[in-house]
């Protein structure tokens, strides 16, 4: 696969969002990514993306979501 094929394959899969969130909300997401980016350094990984971290936070709220509603 060429790099171009890979961002053809990224523009399937991944989308990129914008909105708008409460001040708390924000800080607590940028805790969260320094103990993220942290927690790497300290076991010798790479350091997480912005997204990566946004992604995560998703995906964990909408299992509780789905979980609170079953």
């Amino acid at each position: 696969m060429t790099l171009n094929d890979e961002e053809k394959a990224q523009l399937r899969t991944r989308i990129k969002i914008e909105g708008t969130i409460d001040k708390t909300v924000f800080e607590e997401f940028r805790k969260i990514l320094a103990l993220e980016i942290e927690k790497a350094e300290e076991e010798d990984k790479v350091p997480p993306s912005v997204s990566h971290i946004l992604e995560m936070l998703l995906r964990k709220g909408i299992k509780t979501y789905r979980t609170e509603n079953k």
